[in-house]
C-alpha cells in the first residue's frame, strides 16, 4: 500500500503472519489502523510474518500472539520506520494459572505480543520475535507475557530508537526471560515511563537472561516485586542498565539488582541479578532497602546494584 490513511481489520493470522510459509504487509505512507485476534501484525510459526509500516502515526490492536510474535520455528518482525504509534494487546485469554491468579486479585490476560517468542514445552523451541521502531512518542500496552519477553529457548525483542515512549504491563514482560528464554527491550532515547507489577524491566528466571537497557532521558521505573534487574531460580540472570539520565526507581521488595533465595541448589547455579545506573541524579527507593550508591550494594546471594553518580539524590 504506497499512501493513505488506511484502516485494517480481521481475525487471525493476517497483516503479515506465516503458518509454515512467509507473509509480508507493507504500507508506505499514512496514519494507519491495524486491529485483529490472534497470530497477527507481524506474527511467524514455523515460518516468517513481517509487518513494516514506513512512516505516519499508526495504532496496533491485537489480543494474541501478535505485533512481533515468534511461535515454534518461528521469526515474526513488526518494523515501523516513524510516527507516534500505538500498541496495544488487550485482554481475552484469561491466565489459568493456579499461582498467578491466587496473588492476583484482579483478572488477567495471557497476550505473548509486542517482541515475545514462545516455544512449545517440551517438543519445540521457539523462534525470534521482535518489535522495532525507530523514533516517535510511542505507547505499549499490555498484560501477560509481552514487550522484549520469551519462554522456552525463544528470543523476544522490542528495540525503541526513541522519544518520550511509554510501557504498561503486568508480569513477564519489559526485558525477561523464563526457562531457558531470552529477553531484551532496548530505548534509546526520550524521558521514558516503565510500568509493570512483577517479573518485569530486566529480570531472568529459571536459566534464561532478561535485560533493560535505557540509552538516554530522565525515566521514570516502577514495579512491585522481582523485577529491576533480578534473577529467579537456578542460572537466571536479570540486568537493567540506564546509561544517562535523572531517573527514578520505584519497587516494594525484592528488586534493583536482587538475586531470589530459595531451594538448595548449589552457589555455581544460584541467579544473578544486576541493578546498573551510569550517569545522573537518580532517586530510588524500595521500602527497608538502603539506595545503592558508587560502592555498590548486595542484595541475595547474587545480586547486585550500583549508582555510579554520587551525587545522586535519594
Amino acid at each position: 500500500d504506497l499512501a493513505g490513511d488506511d484502516s485494517y481489520r480481521g481475525g487471525n493470522y493476517g497483516n503479515g503472519s506465516a503458518l509454515l510459509g512467509a507473509g509480508l504487509h507493507w504500507d508506505m505512507q499514512g496514519d494507519d489502523s491495524y486491529s485483529g485476534n490472534a497470530g497477527v501484525q507481524g506474527a511467524g510459526n514455523y515460518g516468517l510474518g513481517i509487518l513494516l509500516d514506513s512512516e505516519g502515526d499508526d495504532s496496533y490492536l491485537a489480543y494474541l500472539s501478535s505485533q512481533g510474535f515468534a511461535g515454534a520455528g518461528g521469526l515474526g518482525y513488526l518494523l515501523d520506520v516513524a510516527g507516534n504509534d500505538s500498541y496495544r494487546c488487550k485482554g481475552r485469554f484469561p491466565d489459568t494459572f493456579d499461582k498467578r491468579v491466587e496473588r492476583s486479585i484482579e483478572r488477567h490476560y495471557v497476550n505473548m505480543c509486542q517482541g515475545f517468542s514462545y516455544g512449545t514445552k517440551p517438543r519445540a523451541s521457539g523462534g525470534i520475535g521482535m518489535l522495532l521502531d525507530r523514533g516517535g512518542d510511542d505507547e505499549y500496552h499490555a498484560d501477560l507475557f509481552a514487550q522484549g519477553a520469551a519462554l522456552w529457548f525463544g528470543m523476544g525483542v522490542l528495540a525503541d530508537g526513541g522519544g518520550n515512549d511509554r510501557y504498561r504491563a503486568h508480569e513477564h514482560a519489559q526485558g525477561d526471560g523464563l526457562h531457558f528464554g531470552a529477553g531484551y527491550l532496548g530505548d534509546w532515547g526520550g524521558d521514558d515511563h516503565y510500568a509493570g507489577y512483577e517479573h518485569c524491566q530486566g529480570v531472568g528466571k529459571d536459566r534464561s537472561n532478561g535485560f533493560l537497557y535505557d540509552h538516554a532521558g530522565d525515566d521514570r521505573f516502577e514495579s512491585s516485586r522481582h523485577s529491576q534487574g533480578t534473577g529467579v531460580k537456578p542460572y537466571g540472570r536479570g540486568f537493567l542498565v540506564d546509561r544517562a539520565g535523572d531517573d527514578q526507581y520505584a519497587s516494594e521488595a525484592f528488586s534493583q539488582g536482587y538475586s531470589a533465595e530459595g531451594g538448595t541448589y548449589p552457589d555455581k547455579v544460584w541467579s544473578v541479578g544486576v541493578f546498573l545506573d551510569l550517569a545522573g541524579s537518580d532517586r530510588i527507593v524500595q521500602p527497608g532497602i538502603k539506595a545503592p550508591d558508587v560502592a555498590g550494594r548486595i542484595s541475595g546471594r547474587g545480586g547486585v546494584a550500583i549508582d555510579r553518580d554520587v551525587s545522586n539524590r535519594h
